[in-house]
């Protein structure tokens, strides 16, 4: 049956449950036709019902790693366009939009400071922001809160990423 199964899909999470302890498949075959879980029936609903909650784990994790996999392959597809010589600005916002679905947010955005130009004579800073951050950078620095820049100098120096309720600040190494 797990052979028919896996004809037509190869991601379904299989929990094997058995009353007939001595018919077990080899490991082999387990390893085969990728069988997460094998159990043998007993009166104790509470094992089952961890071993549910296992798998239904293990898929929500297998569906999050998927999600972030199509997400950097939209970053990695998206990066030719830097070789189309497009303005920074508009290779910011599309690494920003393929982002977003990977952190649940509409909003975000880039900004590296303290650049030194290419005639090292003058430091500027880059930035580029979307949804309520789509704005300029003396706007934006003007409706940013004291603890909001707080955090986003904290992460910078420690280089450690700050995550809070409504937001995740990533420093950029």
């Amino acid at each position: 049956v797990v052979e028919l199964i896996r004809e037509f899909n190869e991601d379904l999470y299989i929990l094997l449950l058995t009353g007939h302890k001595d018919l077990a498949p080899p490991l082999e075959t387990m390893e085969n036709l990728d069988i997460q879980c094998y159990c043998e029936k007993s009166d104790r609903f509470d094992q089952l019902m961890l071993l549910i909650e296992s798998a239904l784990k293990s898929v929500a994790q297998k569906r999050t790693i998927s999600k972030f996999k199509d997400g950097l392959n939209n970053i990695i597809n998206a990066l030719p366009k830097i070789y189309q010589l497009q303005p920074f600005d508009n290779i910011l916002e599309e690494i920003l939009v393929q982002l977003m679905p990977l952190v649940y947010s509409e909003n975000a955005f880039i900004l590296a400071d303290d650049i030194v130009s290419s005639d090292d004579t003058a430091k500027k800073s880059i930035f580029r922001g979307i949804g309520k951050y789509n704005c300029d950078i003396d706007t934006f620095m003007d409706s940013m809160s004291p603890d909001f820049m707080t955090d986003i100098g904290y992460a910078r120096s420690t280089r450690q990423t700050i995550s809070k309720p409504n937001e995740v600040i990533i420093p950029l190494v």
